[in-house]
């Protein structure tokens, strides 16, 4: 059931170590997309490791995550893929914008994007 802001009101039920920000992300989304997201966090050092080697997937990553998944062998759900494909078709977001401010001053804006893992993979990298 959505709330007024069109949020679902269920929390998921996630087995494992998950950050709270995680299961907050989760409760956002329809729960049919809820169990392919955690099946896909559980990749989440591949991806990084593959990110470490190749640091041009990363910035691939960022404007096309679904053909960056494909090779580096992570399996995607299909309704996953689709939705990432159909984000990836706008990367206005990349674009540098201009704010004006109140008193007249304009800023210009660039986005940068930093891939970093969670505090889980950094308890095992250190083991």
């Amino acid at each position: 059931m959505k709330d007024n802001c069109g949020n679902f009101n269920k929390t998921p039920d996630i087995e494992g170590n998950i950050p709270a920000g995680v299961k907050d992300m989760l409760a956002r989304v329809p729960p049919d997309l809820q169990k392919a997201l955690i099946e896909l966090r559980k990749y989440e050092p591949k991806v990084l490791a593959a990110f470490k080697e190749k640091p041009e997937l990363a910035a691939k990553f960022v404007t096309d995550p679904a053909s960056v998944l494909a090779t580096i062998g992570v399996p995607v759900d299909s309704q996953v893929r689709a939705r990432l494909k159909a984000v990836s078709s706008h990367p206005n977001f990349l674009k540098p914008r201009t704010f004006c401010l109140p008193t007249g001053k304009m800023l210009n804006a660039k986005v940068r994007v930093s891939i970093v893992g969670s505090a889980s993979d950094k308890e095992v990298a250190r083991k």
